[in-house]
């Protein structure tokens, strides 16, 4: 799943608030590893299964089991056709290199700091009009 010149980028994101405008903006498919655990198990895939034997007993998925799911994810056709935007995941250094070692090569990780976070948020809550009611800003729906 490497990148060559001209190809499809692939962006890790660590937080949502900007994932709709940047899966919008650059066409990318938005996977989120926490979406796609519950729709697995849903399914009932085979990784499905497993996770949801780990998620009955209130123990954590292993990170094999995720990294699964993750890799058949990316190697869908939607994905391969547009890139991908990878939300929330990996959230260690175990789980970073689990991926690398699948060949999962982000070509660029965006990580938001907490006070660009807080700067953001109370942009965002300045959206709401003076009655409360929602305001279509073109790519985001401010509350």
């Amino acid at each position: 799943m490497t990148r060559s010149a001209g190809s499809i980028p692939h962006i890790h994101v660590l937080h949502y608030l900007f994932l709709c405008h940047s899966a919008l903006q650059f066409g990318l498919v938005h996977i989120s590893a926490g979406d796609l655990l519950r729709a697995e198990v849903a399914a009932g895939t085979p990784a499905g299964k497993e996770a949801a034997s780990y998620m009955d007993s209130g123990n954590l998925v292993p990170n094999s089991v995720v990294v699964e799911m993750v890799v058949n994810r990316l190697e869908q056709p939607d994905v391969q056709e547009h890139g991908w935007l990878l939300d929330g995941y990996p959230r260690s250094g175990d789980q970073a290199e689990a991926i690398v070692q699948k060949g999962i090569k982000p070509d660029l990780f965006v990580l938001i700091s907490v006070r660009l976070l807080a700067m953001l948020t109370h942009l965002f809550r300045a959206c709401s009009g003076p009655s409360g009611s929602a305001v279509q800003t073109g790519l985001v729906w401010c509350m």
